[in-house]
This record gives structure tokens, C-alpha cells and sequence, in this order.
């Protein structure tokens, strides 16, 4: 959500995304799914872009970051520049200033930062795999959340200080579980975080406690969960909020003040819903 649109990653059709005009209820699509230019293959997540009324849908077959900006009915399309000697799983922006998630690499994010890039941060280190998940960042605060898809493992950073982007928390709780005979992951393998959003006071985090073999047995709901956990900006626990029903993903609504959820409705059809939280 970027206040004025909902945005739906439908991978199914053939646009990509879908946008919801919160003002005037209508909805509309975009980015079409194909090896062309300006086309995509594999949309894995969706945020909030460089600037306001603009989104970012990152393609990971291709290693392309889609930059999406609205023009009252014109979507405007243009992808961002990435150094082309890494992989990425995630990216966060804040406005002009970039941060990739790095697959498979000594350091944790690529930054970039005009027009040049650094690696920065020190990764975790687990045999046989590289962490993945969901990032989320404070422009206010100048500070960036990571979490992991498999285990209990969470990191913040503060990057107020380019030249010097420190470590503030580092979490790790329950490492994946590796299946001695070849490496892979054990079905005994944790979930935990996979969609995180954040305000400029709290890092809100949908938190699976399923392993890999309850995943396999309901594939359906694998990433549904009715609980999110709170961590103010230092990566210190606060709350735990308990939810009515399963949701799939979060997305926080700054014009709203409001965590908006994707989840289903009595039906069994996808509707949002919100929570806000008062401390």
C-alpha cells in the first residue's frame, strides 16, 4: 500500500499486478508477465519504490527490479540498475538510497547509494544455505530489518552513517535443520517470518511456526498465520498480536495508520482486513 493504491501480486494472470484506487474503488493491472522489455517472469515480492505513488516489483528469474509510478491512469514503467556480478532476493528503498538482499555472498545487502555500490553488513553463516526473507526499513530512523524465511533469524541495521552502517541487533534463535545424508533442508526445518512491514516506531513481522512437513501436508496455508510480532527500531521484542483469523501477508498504511492484512473471508474468498496498534 502506498496510501492511495493497494497493490496485489497475481501471479496466476497475465499482468502481473493488480491496483486498487482506495479513493475511487476501482482497480486496474499492470506489468505483463513475458521475456520482453518491460515484462516480467517471476515476481517474487512488492513495496513501496524510491518515491511516493510509486511501487517496485522485484523479478528474480531475470534479477530485475520493476519500477511502477502512477500518472493519474498511466503506469509508468522502468527498471532499476543493479550490479550485475550479484544475486538478490529482496530490495528496500528509501527515496534514491538501495538495499539488495544478497544471495550466497560473505556480506548481507548491497547498498546503493548515488550511483555507486558497496557491500555492507556481515552475513550469517549457516552450512549448505544462504538466509532469505523479507526486509523492511525507517526512513526516519535510518534503519533497515531482515528476517529469515527458515529458522529464527533477524538482524537490524543502522545506516544514518553511510560510511559506516553498524549492526544493531542480530537474532538468531532456531537455525534450518539439515538432512544428513545430502545437505537439503530437514522437514524438521522451522518456518518463521514471511511478509514484514514497519512503521517509524515498530517492525511488524508475520510469524509461521509450521515446520517444512506440516507445509508439505496443507501447501494451501503454508504461509498463513494469525500471529504478528511487534519489535520497536533497537530489535527489542514488544508484543504479540493474536489475530482473529490466518493471513498471508502485511503492508502498513502510513495515510491509514493501520497494518492492513491479506487474508480470506468467511467465504473462503481474499479480503483485507487492518489492525492498528495503540501504545
Amino acid at each position: 500500500s502506498d496510501g492511495d493504491y493497494l497493490v496485489f501480486l497475481e501471479p496466476a494472470l497475465p499482468q502481473l499486478l493488480t491496483f486498487y484506487d482506495c479513493e475511487k474503488k476501482i482497480f486496474s493491472h499492470g506489468l505483463n508477465k513475458g521475456q520482453g522489455r518491460d515484462e516480467a517472469i517471476s515476481v517474487q515480492t512488492i513495496g513501496v519504490g524510491k518515491s511516493a505513488g510509486e511501487v517496485y516489483a522485484s523479478d528474480l528469474a531475470t534479477q530485475s527490479v520493476f519500477l511502477l509510478s502512477f500518472n493519474n491512469k498511466i503506469k509508468k514503467v522502468r527498471k532499476d540498475s543493479i550490479s550485475i556480478d550479484t544475486r538478490f532476493c529482496e530490495v528496500a528503498y528509501d527515496n534514491e538510497l538501495a538495499f539488495f538482499l544478497l544471495v550466497g555472498d560473505e556480506k548481507r545487502f548491497l547498498m546503493k547509494a548515488n550511483g555507486q555500490y558497496r557491500k555492507i553488513g556481515e552475513n550469517i553463516v549457516i552450512p549448505n544455505i544462504s538466509p532469505e526473507g523479507p526486509c523492511t526499513i525507517s526512513s526516519e530512523k535510518k534503519r533497515i530489518a531482515w528476517f529469515s524465511v527458515y529458522g529464527d533469524v533477524m538482524e537490524i541495521y543502522d545506516y544514518s552513517d553511510l560510511n559506516n552502517v553498524a549492526l544493531v541487533k542480530s537474532h538468531i534463535c532456531t537455525l534450518p535443520v539439515f538432512n544428513s545424508s545430502d545437505g537439503s533442508l530437514g522437514f524438521q526445518t522451522k518456518l518463521s517470518v514471511s511478509s514484514v512491514t514497519s512503521d517509524d516506531n515498530y517492525i511488524y513481522a508475520l510469524y509461521n511456526e509450521r515446520n517444512l512437513e506440516q507445509a508439505a501436508q496443507n501447501r494451501a496455508q503454508v504461509f498463513f498465520s494469525k500471529k504478528v510480532l511487534l519489535f520497536d527500531w533497537n530489535g527489542t521484542p514488544r508484543f504479540i498480536v493474536e489475530l482473529d483469523r490466518p493471513i498471508k501477508s502485511i503492508t502498513y498504511d502510513k495515510k491509514r495508520n493501520m497494518v492492513l492484512c491479506l487474508g480470506l473471508n468467511n467465504d473462503l474468498e481474499y479480503a483485507v482486513f487492518g489492525f492498528s496498534v495503540d501504545v
